[in-house]
């Protein structure tokens, strides 16, 4: 190891230390942020994984060791991401990655922040409701910062399948025994509604609908592995145990987004797939088309057509942008978590302190952030809202830009799984903070830094030839 890494090792060992003598409770912290920093710095692609499992396994580890205090973990590995690999790349001379699709979500910020100025947001709450508005975009453009290379995406893969077969074995543990699983998980005995008489799974995360989205963007990834780079029999293992999973979670929206994301990724492959699996395709879907159906109906009624929190969160949120048009309440002040740990006065003002699963009292705002939408149009107002999208639909333009990497298989399936990501998460996004909640929310975004990075390393290579 050269003599710079042990120095840098060292040092981290020694804040740490240090930090224990001031503040135990700073220790954790420090300690993650220095070793992560140390492996970003020496060893960028191991720090990518490590990071993006670290992503996926918070809210788990906040859940099952709540004396920890584990919940920072997602948010320094952006920090760091950011920090570290920007200036990593900028010490070896070379320009930071800026990808187009940021320039977007950059204007988003802006609107956010001159929505924040004008409404006399106090400072703590802009900060902490930007940055969780913008994490997911920021750990992309961070990852744009790596020079990337098709092959560098294969441990990748691997250790999607690993985590897809320990998803598997642990949501079938909680099928068998769900009291056990969940007090084992989550420190209590707690019992979510399924369908035909079984309880709906978490596998190892929190929730049914965390379970469902993680498990239909790791489903989504292996159909397009299978239909890009190779087709085994270990594949079809694998997509079962996703999808099974998946829909364990007995969730509408995940049912709908894995079904329209599939559909996306098997035309993108329709040159590539075999005959056979189109036809079962086909009818498997006519088979499934009217309990599916009738499925998303009930939901439609019970959460947009009845009052519920998110029509509330929903209509509020157009009344707000209104209020402030073309701006929004600014950051931290409508949908968003920080909304709810800092009790908006738009909430207040709309009457939402009465309503059950909205309210300002300890647990009384379970139902704050049953959305993503309206946080983006209530805190950044049309002007942000509109932004953001342009953002998305930059991102998926990205993923189908022309390019003579394309033709590399590996680089195939990274743009088919990101543009079946993003649209997982755009049709979670009407029931789900998902742009802003671990595990699932930077995984469309990464794709697109990588994806980017490549096409770029790509053409720099070319002309150098």
């Amino acid at each position: 190891m050269r003599r710079g890494a042990w120095i840098a090792i060292v040092s981290a060992a020694a804040a740490t230390i240090g930090t224990a003598f001031v503040s135990q409770s700073a220790v954790l912290p420090v300690a993650a942020f220095s070793a992560l920093s140390v492996l970003a710095w020496f060893l960028p692609r191991l720090f990518a994984g490590v990071g993006l499992l670290l992503v996926v396994l918070a809210a788990t580890l906040r859940a099952t060791f709540p004396s920890l205090n584990l919940g920072f973990l997602d948010e320094i590995v952006v920090v760091v991401a950011v920090v570290v690999l920007t200036t990593r790349r900028l010490v070896c001379r070379q320009l930071p990655v800026i990808p187009s699709w940021a320039l977007w979500f950059l204007g988003f910020v802006a609107a956010g922040l001159l929505s924040s100025l004008l409404n006399v947001v106090p400072n703590n709450i802009v900060f902490d409701g930007g940055f969780l508005a913008v994490k997911a975009m920021l750990l992309g453009v961070a990852f744009a910062q790596i020079d990337w290379k098709p092959g560098d995406l294969q441990p990748f893969i691997a250790g999607g399948g690993i985590l897809t077969v320990i998803i598997f074995v642990t949501s079938m543990i909680n099928l068998i025994a769900p009291d056990l699983w969940t007090s084992l998980v989550l420190g209590r005995n707690e019992q979510f509604e399924g369908e035909f008489g079984l309880p709906a799974l978490i596998g190892p995360f929190e929730y049914p609908a965390t379970l469902g989205r993680f498990c239909a963007l790791l489903a989504i990834a292996i159909l397009a592995y299978r239909l890009t780079v190779r087709a085994t029999w270990r594949s079809v293992t694998l997509l079962a145990m996703a999808s099974i999973s998946a829909l364990g979670s007995f969730r509408v929206k995940t049912v709908v987004s894995l079904i329209g994301s599939a559909a996306l990724v098997a035309g993108l492959s329709l040159k590539r797939m075999p005959p056979k699996l189109l036809l079962a395709l086909i009818i498997g879907g006519a088979a499934l088309a009217v309990p599916i159906g009738l499925f998303v109906w009930a939901d439609i009624v019970k959460y947009i057509v009845n009052v519920s929190a998110r029509s509330l969160l929903t209509f509020g949120a157009v009344d707000v942008a209104a209020r402030n048009f073309p701006l929004g309440a600014g950051f931290g002040r409508y949908g968003s978590y920080t909304a709810a740990v800092y009790y908006s006065p738009e909430y207040i003002r709309l009457g939402f302190n009465s309503v059950y699963g909205m309210r300002s009292t300890l647990g009384g705002g379970r139902f704050l952030t049953d959305t993503q939408w309206p946080a983006i149009l209530g805190e950044t107002g049309w002007l942000g809202a509109m932004l953001f999208a342009g953002g998305l639909v930059h991102i998926a333009i990205t993923f189908l830009r022309k390019s003579a990497a394309r033709t590399e298989p590996l680089v195939a399936w990274l743009r088919i799984t990101g543009l079946g990501w993003l649209l997982i998460l755009v049709i979670e996004s009407i029931a789900a903070p998902v742009f802003t909640s671990p595990p699932a929310y930077p995984l469309p975004f990464v794709a697109a830094g990588i994806y980017f990075s490549l096409l770029a390393g790509h053409s720099q290579s070319t002309q150098e030839k």
